[in-house]
C-alpha cells in the first residue's frame, strides 16, 4: 500500500514540471548558432562615418569630414583619398605620405569623431521600413519608433531581431505585446550596430 501511494506521489511530481514548462511563455527567446571570425581589431571606417583630420600648425588642412558614399575623403594639398576600409591609423599614414610632398614632416592624427556608419534595419509591418542610425544605449522600442510604428496587420507577439557578434549568430524572438502593455520591461533589448529586426 505504502509503495502504491509514494509511485502515485511520484507521477504526480513528475508530472508538475512537464506543466509548468509547458505553460511557460517567455518574452525574449533566443536561438544561437556558433560560427568562426577573426578576432575582433580596430574600428574599420566606412561610408557615411565623420573622421576628424588634424595637421599639427596646419589649420588649413585639418577638419572633420565625412566619407562619401564611394568610400573617400577630400582633404586639402591631399585631394581624394580612400577612407573606408582602413583604421585611422592606415588613413593616418596614408595622409601623411600624401602632405609630405606640401608640408615637411607632417604630424597627422586621424580619428572617427562619429561612427554614422553604425546603423540597424527594421522590415516587415512598419510604417517606415529601412536602415536607421544607431544612437548610443538605443533600445528595441526606440528603434520601432523610429520606424514610424506599426502597421494595423503586425503581429507584436513575434518580433524577430537577426544579430551577428564575433562568434554567432542570434535569432532573437521577442513578444513585444508584454514590452508594450509594460508587463515584462526586460523585453526592450539594447540593439548593437548591425541588427536586423523584421516585424511580420
Amino acid at each position: 500500500m505504502l509503495n502504491r501511494h509514494f509511485g502515485r506521489a511520484l507521477l504526480v511530481l513528475g508530472v508538475i514540471p512537464v506543466l509548468f514548462s509547458c505553460g511557460s511563455s517567455q518574452t525574449v527567446q533566443t536561438a544561437t548558432v556558433p560560427h568562426h571570425t577573426p578576432a575582433i581589431g580596430p574600428y574599420v571606417i566606412a561610408a557615411d562615418d565623420e573622421v576628424d583630420v588634424v595637421v599639427w600648425k596646419q589649420p588649413e588642412v585639418s577638419g572633420k569630414v565625412v566619407v562619401s558614399e564611394d568610400g573617400t575623403i577630400t582633404v586639402p594639398l591631399a585631394g581624394r583619398v580612400q577612407a573606408a576600409g582602413f583604421t585611422s591609423e592606415q588613413l593616418q599614414k596614408e595622409l601623411t605620405d600624401r602632405l609630405s610632398g606640401f608640408i615637411a614632416d607632417p604630424n597627422v592624427t586621424v580619428r572617427v569623431a562619429d561612427a554614422r556608419s553604425q546603423t540597424i534595419y527594421v522590415s516587415g509591418e512598419v510604417q517606415k521600413p529601412g536602415s536607421f542610425r544607431l544612437r548610443p544605449g538605443e533600445v528595441l522600442s526606440q528603434a520601432l519608433a523610429e520606424a514610424g510604428g506599426f502597421t494595423p496587420f503586425a503581429d507584436l507577439s513575434k518580433v524577430h531581431i537577426s544579430r551577428h557578434t564575433r562568434d554567432q549568430t542570434q535569432q532573437i524572438t521577442v513578444n513585444f505585446e508584454k514590452v508594450q502593455s509594460g508587463r515584462d520591461p526586460s523585453g526592450d533589448i539594447v540593439m548593437i550596430a548591425g541588427d536586423v529586426i523584421h516585424v511580420p
